[in-house]
């Protein structure tokens, strides 16, 4: 039996345990840094989501207070035709009347004037002119109700796109219901918003009416016509403005920020989403950390007192 000597046989024993206590050394040494980079990564993709919950309640919002600025100035500008008598007025002195509001508001707006029997007897919309509208609810809601009534959405019938009525009723000198003024606002106010103000990419809108009619969307054919899709039904017993994750049935995973008719726009649902996955690839890949700020928002505005000088 070959001799080992001491030095060898410590040699040994030094190469055996060496052989088990680096891996080791090295495992210990790199775990911390594989946390940090774990925690880092996790960190930042909280930190993008927070920016993409953020980003989508304030276009929401953002948006909102347009619509709430457009559906304002229709509803001004049916309170001054009503203060100056256009009700009252010859067919002739109406139709100036209407023709000279008509150089004072954008494309999206139609003005018209009805007698008792619902029978458009002016226009901003010549083609408008002897039609009657005494079959729609709202001016049958008309007969007993004083302020500004908004009806359910529906093509025009002029323009081709969605539009929103708002109708007001007016009196003769007796007191008796003689008609409506009514201004027809077309999904044109969002495409000249839109224009204007582009929504960021891998984002979409929808605006429905109180009864879950989509009459807005954009791009335009990121929903089918008709109803809400069917993955953001959960959404028609909210309440309260909120933002939330939603999975839209083809794999993506959106954020969608939603204000039910109670919160936002009176008697309109909004709803905007933004494709978490799509949004965080985008950023990674232009080593965008934050989202930069929105511009500030501004109003398509009007001239002061626009309703009263036209009228």
């Amino acid at each position: 039996m070959p001799l080992v000597t001491t030095d060898r046989w410590l040699g040994l024993v030094t190469t055996e345990k060496a052989s088990t206590w680096v891996p080791l050394l090295l495992l210990l040494i790199a775990a911390p840094l594989f946390a940090i980079i774990l925690t880092s990564a996790f960190s930042v993709r909280t930190e993008q989501e927070a920016e993409l919950y953020e980003e989508a309640i304030r276009w929401l919002i953002n948006i909102e207070d347009e619509q709430k600025h457009v559906f304002g100035e229709a509803g001004r500008a049916l309170s001054a035709l009503i203060d100056t008598g256009v009700g009252a007025m010859s067919p002739a002195q109406c139709a100036t009347v209407l023709a000279r509001l008509r150089t004072y508001y954008p494309r999206h707006f139609m003005f018209t004037v009805t007698d008792a029997n619902g029978v458009i007897r002016c226009s901003t919309e010549p083609l408008a002119l002897g039609h009657s509208i005494a079959d729609r609810s709202t001016f049958q809601q008309a007969h007993i109700t004083d302020g500004i009534i908004q009806g359910l959405s529906r093509p025009s019938e002029y323009s081709g796109k969605p539009m929103i009525p708002l109708v007001r009723r007016y009196v003769d000198d007796a007191g008796r219901f003689a008609g409506t003024v009514n201004a027809v606002i077309d999904t044109a106010w969002l495409e000249d918003l839109l224009q204007r103000k582009p929504l960021p990419p891998h984002a979409s809108l929808l605006i429905a009416d109180r009864a879950g009619t989509l009459f807005a969307r954009a791009p335009e054919g990121s929903a089918p016509p008709g109803g809400l899709p069917e993955f953001l039904h959960p959404l028609l017993g909210a309440t309260q403005r909120e933002v939330t994750d939603i999975d839209d049935g083809r794999g993506r995973r959106l954020i969608t920020a939603h204000s039910p008719p109670e919160v936002g726009v009176r008697e309109t649902r909004s709803i905007l989403n933004i494709d978490r996955d799509g949004s965080g690839r985008r950023r990674d890949a232009a080593g965008v950390k934050r989202h930069p700020e929105l511009p500030p928002w501004r109003h398509e505005e009007l001239p002061p007192g626009c309703a009263a000088q036209a009228v």
